[in-house]
């Protein structure tokens, strides 16, 4: 960078500094992406100012180029159709007229000729791609998981899918995607790229060809059949997770494997509670296999709904109360709480041993059979827990 002079917007050396630095870039094969690093550190006050008024949409040297010579009203009006980096451009230009009409510049008129305004005008969804394309371009050059050095722990494939994905949401073209290598890769696959680089011819699907080939597992092949194998799917497991996991293991086994074995994989490894209720309804392919073991996959869990919330209703009817629920009192007379009592307690004595063997004959009162009204009513001073059963006192014959 020491050999390309700064720019600071003068127009009087734009054409030299454009030259310069286009030649610079051209000798150092500097990529597009590099060139984007690059232009921001070679250009200083009034140029910095334009630079970082259209940054979003400026991509390479040459969308920098046409800026610049616009600015300065040195570049051709052709050249505004292809200008991908200003988002508004008006200008303004007198009317041209005919020479036979000219008027002599030294007259003086009152009358001024109108201006024609040009305006160029991007979509707000061009703009909003150029913001997606400016951050996946930024996480080239930070995001460390995006960097493939060629380490066993690596695994190619998933590298390569994930960095397919950046490149189709930036809209980047496979000629472009070879700019941004450089980028991407260090340590050992760096290497093997700068030395092929001339070789591959700027081919995208040579590059992926060639680079499975080189960092791909032999024994992936292999691998994915034993966890076809042994693969099931977990109780935790929906099925568009277990049909996902499947197609990547079948895509690792055989790329090309047959309809019939695809579904046959997906039969043996699929929970075996759905397994009968898909046979019945015969898929013949692994798309129809998803399909139906969606709808199972529904049923199954509607009817565990019902199963699970259908008994918590009902108890509603045939629980106990609350333990705070004041139940009715029962319609008992004192009398028979009474004589309730007097069972237990009899049935108590019974239990326990004689303190003597002689025994005490006696004759209760006749009052006890009259069935007077006193007889019915329960005096808890006189409760048979709170007397000495075996005190008996006989009672004294009637005169």
């Amino acid at each position: 960078m020491e050999l390309v002079p700064f720019y600071n917007g003068d127009p009087e050396t734009l054409s030299d500094w454009l030259r310069d630095t286009g030649a610079f870039f051209a000798k150092e094969c500097v990529s597009d992406a590099h060139q984007v690093f690059a232009i921001r550190f070679l250009l200083t006050q009034q140029a910095l100012d334009i630079y970082n008024a259209h940054e979003d949409l400026i991509h390479n040297f040459n969308d920098l180029r046409k800026l610049l010579l616009h600015a300065a009203g040195k570049a051709p009006l052709r050249t505004l159709a292809s200008l991908d980096s200003i988002s508004n451009l008006t200008l303004s230009m007198a009317q041209p007229t005919a020479n036979s009409t000219h008027l002599d510049p030294n007259l003086t008129t009152t009358t001024s000729l109108p201006t024609t305004s040009i305006t160029f005008t991007q979509s707000a969804d061009d703009l909003t791609q150029n913001e997606y394309r400016k951050s996946i371009i930024t996480q080239f050059r930070e995001d460390k998981s995006l960097k493939f050095s060629g380490e066993h722990k690596q695994d190619v494939i998933k590298w390569l899918e994930k960095l397919e994905l950046k490149f189709q949401i930036a809209e980047i073209s496979d000629v472009k995607k070879f700019d941004y290598l450089t980028e991407l890769l260090e340590k050992g696959a760096l290497n093997w790229f700068i030395e092929r680089k001339s070789s591959l011819n700027r081919s995208w699907p040579d590059f992926v060809e060639q680079f499975k080939t080189v960092y791909d597992s032999p024994n992936r092949s292999q691998l994915a059949f034993q966890k076809l194998q042994y693969y099931h799917q977990s109780a935790d497991q929906d099925i568009r997770s277990f049909c996902s996991v499947m197609r990547k293991l079948c895509k690792e086994y055989d790329p090309d494997m047959s309809k019939k074995m695809r579904l046959d994989f997906l039969l043996r490894s699929v929970n075996p509670t759905y397994r009968p209720e898909i046979l019945k309804l015969k898929p013949t392919d692994a798309a129809e296999f998803e399909q139906i073991a969606l709808d199972v996959e529904n049923t199954f869990l509607t009817l565990n709904a019902y199963e699970t919330y259908t008994p918590s209703t009902m108890t509603t009817y045939t629980s106990l109360p609350p333990s705070g629920y004041n139940y009715p009192a029962t319609q008992q007379s004192p009398a028979s709480n009474y004589d309730y009592y007097r069972r237990q307690n009899n049935f108590r004595s019974t239990q326990r041993p004689s303190s003597n063997t002689t025994s005490h004959q006696f004759t209760s009162s006749p009052k006890h059979h009259q069935g007077s009204p006193q007889s019915s009513k329960y005096n808890p001073s006189q409760s048979p827990r709170q007397h000495n059963l075996f005190a008996y006192t006989p009672a004294t014959p009637e005169t």
